[in-house]
């Protein structure tokens, strides 16, 4: 009883929008006028992984004054993120080696000004907390994963299980 519901509404559904034809064709339906009139519609925008000063901050340890200091360069160490990604957005694998060549001196040029502001915000650091500022920078690039091997860091009591079996190793 429930698919024939069902398959009523769909074939319902299907001769409202463009008749019983277009219930059979492949891709999206369009009125006859809408090929003329349509443009190109604009690219949404790119969602490159933010790196949250406040976080940063937070893993690190910094003070105030030190937050200050380095929050102008993860602003442009953002905008450089943005821009890489754009240029990725519409990579293709099949490119022509011009336009994969161009793309590499384009991306070296921006993650090159990246590395500079994380050089010069990592200058502005105290030096006991440059690695957790460099860890929690990683971190924030990954989307807030860790990055590297989970197992890595078990701790020496964890059981250990046979791959095969699933049963635990002594």
């Amino acid at each position: 009883m429930r698919y024939k519901v069902v398959l009523t509404a769909a074939v319902a559904a299907s001769i409202c929008l463009g008749g019983p034809a277009a219930a059979q064709k492949k891709g999206a339906t369009r009125p006859a006028g809408a090929a003329a009139t349509a443009k190109a519609a604009p690219k949404p925008p790119v969602v490159a992984p933010a790196i949250d000063m406040e976080r940063v901050a937070a893993a690190a340890g910094l003070d105030a004054m030190t937050r200050a200091r380095v929050a102008p360069h993860i602003a442009l160490m953002n905008q450089q993120l943005i821009q890489m990604r754009e240029l990725t957005a519409g990579a293709r694998k099949d490119a022509p080696k011009a336009d994969q060549d161009r793309m590499h001196k384009d991306l070296g040029a921006h993650y090159g000004t990246f590395q500079q502001h994380w050089n010069e915000a990592r200058a502005l650091v105290p030096p006991g907390k440059q690695t957790a500022f460099d860890a929690a920078i990683k971190v924030e690039m990954s989307g807030g994963r860790r990055v590297g091997n989970p197992h890595s860091t078990l701790p020496a009591t964890h059981p250990k299980v046979n791959p095969h079996t699933g049963k635990p190793v002594k």
